[in-house]
């Protein structure tokens, strides 16, 4: 025999297939896919004033943005018509394959950032191409992982291995992510010793601390503020919206930390320092 069940909620507008605290969804996820819009006029406007100094990893920045942006409006579209009709009429591909390419777009933009391409040097070394190899494969996986995971829901016998396996996945992956800053630091540590370029490095390796207290205070929220988060949401039925607004939130505060720090600009404010023995002590004090 066939058998059809549907499960919905009734509000003013009829029938709402999305679960009590996740009917909001479709809103926020559209409200934040058009706050990246100005995010990006700001960016573009910004290379355009300093187009004499802008570099290849700007460029690919802005797409960063524009990606971002697709994602969440694929996801809002995926919600709007689960909620109304109970299935994303095709909608859930654009939003997976738009997740994927973000995900992995993002941990290129912030490889790229580690080691310094086009902004510290021009070019990528045969161990920086390695690491960002081997952390983009992890990132595919992951990718691939979280969709299967995604769709086969908590039902499944596998779901809490398959759930960890992500995790973990997730956390090599981020520790991949530190590897070429951490390398990036320590040769410019190393050449302000030897070559007398410590009023130079200095600069450059604050630019690079920061980026890393920027990339793991994002990490930290995401992995340990969120699921505590959303733990409580869970058991308070109906705050499911609120979980998935504080961690858009993060995100784009994110986002506007790492454009801030590498936007391109005529004099980098950290590079301007003081003599080569002031250098060299806070070289040995900072780092």
């Amino acid at each position: 025999m066939h058998i059809h069940i549907e499960t919905y909620n009734i509000d003013r507008n009829g029938k709402d297939y999305l679960e009590v605290g996740r009917t909001q969804l479709p809103m926020i996820y559209f409200i934040f896919s058009v706050l990246y819009l100005p995010f990006l006029a700001l960016w573009v406007y910004v290379c355009y004033k300093n187009r004499l100094v802008i570099r290849k990893i700007h460029i690919l920045m802005a797409i960063l943005i524009v990606m971002k942006s697709f994602n969440l409006f694929f996801e809002a579209e995926d919600k709007h018509y689960v909620k109304v009709s109970g299935t994303p009429h095709g909608w859930d591909l654009w939003f997976y394959l738009s997740q994927c390419l973000r995900a992995l777009l993002l941990l290129t933009v912030i490889m790229l950032i580690g080691v310094g391409w086009t902004i510290l040097k021009p070019t990528l070394h045969a161990n920086d191409k390695k690491i960002l190899a081997v952390g983009v494969t992890i990132q595919v996986f992951a990718s691939i992982a979280h969709v299967y995971t995604y769709e086969i829901g908590p039902s499944n016998s596998n779901y809490l291995y398959l759930s960890l396996a992500l995790l973990l996945v997730d956390l090599v992956g981020f520790m991949i992510v530190f590897v070429p800053t951490a390398s990036s630091i320590q040769t410019l540590k190393q050449a302000a010793k030897t070559d007398g370029t410590a009023a130079r490095d200095l600069g450059k390796m604050r630019l690079l601390g920061n980026f890393n207290i920027c990339v793991l205070l994002f990490w930290q929220l995401k992995w340990i503020a969120l699921p505590y988060v959303a733990m409580i949401s869970n058991e308070d039925c109906g705050f499911d919206w609120l979980t998935v607004t504080i961690e858009e939130t993060v995100a784009l505060g994110f986002y506007i930390g790492m454009f801030y720090l590498f936007r391109p600009r005529e004099q980098n404010e950290y590079f301007v320092v003081e003599d080569e023995e002031t250098a060299l002590a806070s070289i040995r004090r900072e780092f």
